[in-house]
């Protein structure tokens, strides 16, 4: 497979799966299709990231920013369901008869059905539209436009040196990240998630090009629990944001609930420091699999 046949499929598989999960979400299941439309964008925006480090252009520029506009939408609205699915099913049940605790529920239950209908009206149009905007670009190999002569030449090459490149490029920039991780501040571990996050997706894009299948995999699993962790983290931060914008301070049952919540989700985190630090050293000590002795499959 050459760069250029590389490319192109790594764009098309992340449309099909972002239009796979339209007409879900026009048929009410939201809180799924917001899931996975989610995951759609993060993916696609990690694959844009991956090319547009050496075939930038002001088209991609134009769908970089639709796809953050629409991953934003459909952030704010995932953040309401986690929450809301911390609040009814989690570990937090276990204080369900605090006072106030279900007025908490219903509040947030509410912010998630606002956040979905912005989804709804305006999210899944303009995912539509922007769908059909990649769907021409790749058609037209738009990453081609104003990449320069020695930059096009890679396209006709096997793409395991483009791979090499990207993985060797992302790995350093989590590396450089997540300097001093144990005195990192919530920012900057969100920061270092993100690159993660783009590594673990690289890993899955370009892993079948390399051997032994098992390395990849065990570099895979150290990168997806990670982030895992990091996430759970994030998450809390998430909730901490998401109460402040409640309107609790005239109902002292409510004001209530959102403390217990509050002291609950930091316990937690604090709780799983140990483990991420663990996680981290373990990811870092791992070594790359793109480097390992004969790691490119044969033709590739």
């Amino acid at each position: 497979m050459t760069t250029e046949e590389a490319i192109g499929a790594l764009l098309r598989n992340g449309l099909g799966h972002l239009l796979g999960n339209l007409p879900v979400l026009e048929r009410g299941d939201e809180v799924e299709a917001v899931h996975q439309l989610r995951v759609a964008m993060r993916r696609l925006r990690s694959a844009f990231s991956l090319v547009y480090r050496f075939f930038p252009s002001a088209e991609f520029d134009a769908l970089q920013e639709e796809s953050r506009r629409i991953g934003t939408a459909l952030g704010e609205a995932r953040d309401w369901d986690i929450f809301v699915e911390s609040l009814s099913e989690g570990a937090l049940r276990s204080v369900v008869d605090a006072p106030g605790f279900e007025k908490l529920i219903e509040a947030a239950r509410v912010r998630a059905k606002r956040a979905h209908a912005a989804v709804v009206h305006a999210s899944a149009r303009a995912a539509a539209r922007f769908a059909l905007s990649l769907e021409r670009f790749v058609a037209q190999r738009g990453w081609r436009v104003g990449a320069p002569d020695d930059q096009l030449e890679w396209l006709s090459e096997p793409v395991a040196p483009f791979a090499v490149r990207s993985l060797d490029r992302l790995h350093r920039k989590l590396l450089k990240r997540a300097k001093g991780f144990d005195s990192l501040a919530p920012p900057e571990r969100h920061a270092v998630r993100i690159a993660v996050k783009h590594l673990r997706y690289a890993t899955q894009f370009f892993g079948s090009l390399f051997h032994p299948a098992s390395a990849v995999e065990r570099y895979a699993e150290k990168a997806a629990a990670l982030q895992d962790l990091l996430g759970e983290r994030n998450d809390v931060t998430i909730a901490l944001r998401l109460i402040q914008t409640l309107d609790f301070q005239s109902d002292a049952q409510l004001a209530y609930a959102a403390g217990v919540v509050v002291g609950w989700r930091v316990r937690g985190g604090l709780g799983e420091e140990r483990a991420l630090r663990k996680a981290w050293r373990s990811l870092r000590r791992a070594e790359p699999f793109w480097h390992s002795q004969a790691a490119v499959r044969k033709g590739e």
